[in-house]
């Protein structure tokens, strides 16, 4: 049994122990109020990180761009966001990280048999059997020979009609026609949205599915299905191929197939892995990024990472051929018998005084498709703003391009707390270019030939005329501009 004196040495002991764990437990706290400190103020990263050591990369004429355009400043003026993201470890989610949806490729319970996707799948290029079917074309495509992708194609037997990733197939007999298959295209783990295009091969042996897709697990994608509908009762399809990026539109010249789409780089970027910050494409298990050497900068300073992305494929056996990707530039694309066009436009900034000067510039490129490779033809800039595709036309050795133009003079003003700038003067007008595609120069121009405040609302280039509708949109007044365009040395138009 204890004495008191033993009694009271035991608890001198347990406080003795409790007093250095407490000491222990603030000098720990000290520390990592210490390191946090440390971490978040010195040094305050408020400059924009240094990519020197990225000099090596075949991908380094992206690198300060993308650094640049990417790269915000602390909001809480300390490392708060950098050592966030540190500590929640974001990572890039490759394509091939997402589990294969379980839906299949589904024939109509009116049907007999049918192919199960990855049981009597056909690998890519193998060849069909002739068909019976005649060819009918039913889109009102731009260009003459440039094949526009829809959501309706036919034969003479049959209507292939597209929502989604639902094909429907009906066949055409009078009162007798109706819906023969359905097929459910199979998609990439949880899909959020999806809109999907397609074409019907001239031999009307193959769709071409081109579809648009939204997951969590892998953000926007493009898939690329096959489909052999020589038999619409018995339709199966090959491997599908991937590329990441939003679907824009597509094209069938001739056995090319020309794929457009528009890559954003998001997430965490990292330099060292291409993937994180170059379009990637391929099958589902074999995903590369797009080679250095394919890709371009624009001429203007790039304003956002992004990629406007072309793809050509052989429409037959869908084998990519070649790619070329246009850094910062947007989705306004026009595709002629020879050549794409892509468009990029930024804001050019020219100080005077105080003041600043605006001016929307828009920057075109050609790309042209008909040899082997795909091969950047020439670029011009071009003062104003594209709206769509039909603001652009190719004709007789010319690119005509009509285009808003828009000039600001902008004083900044800013506080302890805030800024804001004051628009001191606009102008807003119409301009029409006819640029030499020999030479990739303004060989004539119509400027401001609309009244003031005025922008291009609609296009149409037909032949050597072109029709222009101009508005003040607020107004809503919309005058309609025709130019004889036969003579670019002497173009006359009228109200």
């Amino acid at each position: 049994m204890k004495n008191y004196d033993e009694y009271l040495e035991r608890i001198r002991s347990k406080a003795k122990k409790i007093k250095t764990r407490r000491r222990i437990a603030a000098s720990c706290t000290a520390v990592f109020v210490l390191a946090l400190a440390l971490t978040l103020f010195v040094p305050y990263r408020d400059q924009l990180p240094n990519v020197d050591r990225y000099q090596t990369s075949p991908y380094y004429k992206l690198i300060p761009g993308l650094n640049k355009a990417t790269w915000q400043p602390p909001v809480h003026k300390n490392n708060y966001e950098w050592l966030k993201d540190v500590l929640s470890a974001k990572k890039f989610a490759p394509m091939d990280t997402a589990p294969m949806a379980p839906g299949n490729v589904v024939i109509s319970d009116t049907l007999t048999g049918g192919p199960i996707y990855g049981v009597d799948s056909v690998p890519a290029g193998s060849a069909s059997p002739e068909s019976d079917q005649k060819y009918e074309e039913v889109t009102d495509s731009q260009v003459q020979g440039v094949t526009e992708s829809d959501i309706f194609k036919r034969s003479d037997k049959y209507i292939y009609y597209l929502r989604s990733n639902n094909l429907s197939v009906y066949s055409i007999d009078k009162e007798n026609s109706a819906e023969i298959a359905t097929v459910e295209l199979p998609m990439e783990g949880i899909v959020y949205s999806s809109y999907s295009e397609m074409f019907l091969s001239q031999d009307c042996t193959t769709l071409t599915v081109l579809s648009k897709q939204s997951s969590r697990e892998m953000g926007a994608y493009t898939v690329v299905y096959s489909l052999d509908v020589t038999d619409p009762t018995d339709i199966k399809m090959q491997e599908p191929l991937y590329f990441k990026g939003s679907f824009i539109t597509a094209r069938v010249v001739e056995d090319d197939l020309l794929l457009i789409y528009n890559y954003r780089v998001t997430g965490e970027i990292n330099f060292d892995k291409p993937e994180t910050f170059v379009p990637v494409y391929g099958t589902r298990d074999d995903l590369q990024p797009i080679p250095a050497e394919d890709i371009y900068c624009p001429v203007e300073e790039p304003v956002a990472a992004r990629y406007t992305v072309i793809a050509k494929l052989d429409s037959k056996t869908l084998q990519v051929q070649d790619t070329a990707a246009l850094l910062s530039y947007s989705a306004q694309v026009y595709v002629s018998r020879t050549a794409i066009y892509a468009t990029y436009s930024c804001i050019r900034s020219q100080e005077s005084g105080e003041n600043t000067l605006q001016t929307d510039v828009t920057e075109i490129t050609g790309i042209g498709y008909t040899g082997d490779t795909l091969d950047i033809l020439g670029t011009v800039t071009l003062e104003g703003s594209v709206k769509d595709q039909y603001s652009m036309d190719e004709y007789d050795g010319y690119l005509r391009v009509a285009a808003s133009t828009s000039s600001r003079t902008v004083k900044e003003n800013s506080t302890q707390f805030y800024g804001w700038v004051t628009v001191l003067d606009r102008k807003d007008n119409c301009n029409l270019y006819c640029i030499d595609l020999s030479t990739w120069e303004v060989a004539a121009s119509v400027l401001a030939f609309a009244p003031d405040g005025e922008e291009v609302t609609s296009a149409r280039f037909d032949g050597p005329v072109g029709y222009i509708c101009t508005a003040e949109v607020i107004i809503m007044t919309d005058p309609v501009y025709y130019f004889d365009l036969s003579d670019i040395h002497n173009i006359t138009y009228k109200h």
